[in-house]
């Protein structure tokens, strides 16, 4: 049998969120955004954390889907998974290289939940710009559009 425990009245609270207010619908951002991300659970946690922080990206499963998508658009920054089915991050990545040529630039950021040391080489290698170890929190985020993108500090 379990004892019941005493309530405390009150909890000390620690911030989940980091010290960045979310942007209001005025302070949207013009960034075009595009999350390659096969896994549903961690697609909506991304689609979810970038929209509290005032984008709204375009979401594929696959990297088959980005090549696709690239067709249409141009993105200022790609989330892509690295291990996904039909094509992965990495062979995505590589195609979106040879793509562009000469032309404009995309940033790519690899997301893995691989953490190794050599686990940011190889992204780096297949011709991504940086990497996000899942799992992916907020901080680690912002970090990587405040270096990439067009983001105010705060």
């Amino acid at each position: 049998p379990l004892e019941v425990a005493q309530v405390a009245d009150e909890v000390p609270q620690t911030p989940a969120t980091p010290n960045i207010p979310p942007q209001t619908s005025t302070e949207e951002s013009t960034a075009r955004l595009l999350i390659v991300e096969d896994y549903p659970d961690n697609r909506d946690l991304l689609l979810f954390m970038l929209q509290t922080l005032g984008y709204e990206p375009d979401v594929v499963n696959n990297g088959q889907e980005a090549l696709e998508q690239l067709k249409d658009r141009t993105y200022d920054l790609i989330l892509m998974d690295c291990q996904m089915p039909v094509i992965d991050g990495y062979r995505a990545t590589q195609l979106i290289r040879q793509q562009e040529e000469d032309r404009r630039h995309t940033t790519i950021v690899g997301l893995t939940a691989h953490a190794m040391a050599g686990d940011r080489q190889k992204c780096l290698d297949a011709g991504m710009d940086d990497y996000l170890a899942k799992p992916i929190d907020i901080n680690g985020l912002v970090n990587i559009l405040q270096k990439w993108l067009e983001m105010p500090d705060n």
